[in-house]
């Protein structure tokens, strides 16, 4: 248990660091201080009190934060949970880190069917979408707090979906629903990101 105790510690103290080098970056351009909302929506591989087993995830821990939200405040900086739904005039957008792809590949009874698209995003975000459903495992492949699994539904189709996943990064608009889904992938392998202007 000791063990586990500095461990904790040890990954607190370096998402401290983590977000403390941030806001010195962030410090040096005022102008994104001034006019960007940032907002941070946590992975599985953050820290958290479950070590990332279960959904929904909470938001990152104010003690590791503390740095960059007294640089740009409170109102500029918001640390969502996962997922995050945000909702920005007239539309709905709902963001999602997870690794989706690979894990629904091992897991499937039937192969996607080909006939209507081989690219393999398109079969994610039509099942996502056509369920409701942002997981749709059975428990054991990915539990979930069931006090909160309304967090995970899609009831009514999000005009904008965010996938963090791990997958070769996509975009495009889903046509039996109208949403838009991307994915900018992980932007620690390959710095990549995506800029969708509203």
């Amino acid at each position: 248990n000791e063990s586990n105790l500095m461990g904790a510690r040890t990954k607190i103290n370096k998402y401290k660091d983590i977000f403390s080098n941030l806001a010195l970056i962030i410090n040096k351009f005022p102008s994104l201080i001034k006019k960007t909302k940032w907002i941070f929506v946590p992975g599985s591989n953050d820290i958290s009190f479950d070590n990332g087993k279960l959904l929904p995830r909470p938001k990152l821990p104010n003690s590791c934060t503390k740095s960059l939200t007294q640089l740009i405040g409170k109102e500029n900086c918001i640390f969502a949970s996962n997922p995050c739904r945000i909702r920005y005039c007239s539309q709905d957008i709902v963001v999602f880190r997870e690794d989706l792809l690979s894990k629904m590949r091992r897991n499937c009874i039937l192969p996607p069917n080909n006939n209507e698209t081989n690219n393999l995003s398109h079969h994610l975000v039509k099942t996502i979408i056509d369920q409701g459903h942002l997981t749709p495992f059975i428990l054991p492949l990915r539990p979930v707090y069931w006090n909160y699994d309304y967090s995970l539904s899609l009831p009514i189709s999000p005009d904008i979906l965010i996938l963090g996943d791990r997958s070769d990064p996509f975009d495009f608009t889903y046509n039996d629903s109208g949403t838009i889904s991307f994915n900018p992938s992980s932007f620690g392998l390959d710095y990549r990101f995506i800029s969708y202007n509203l």
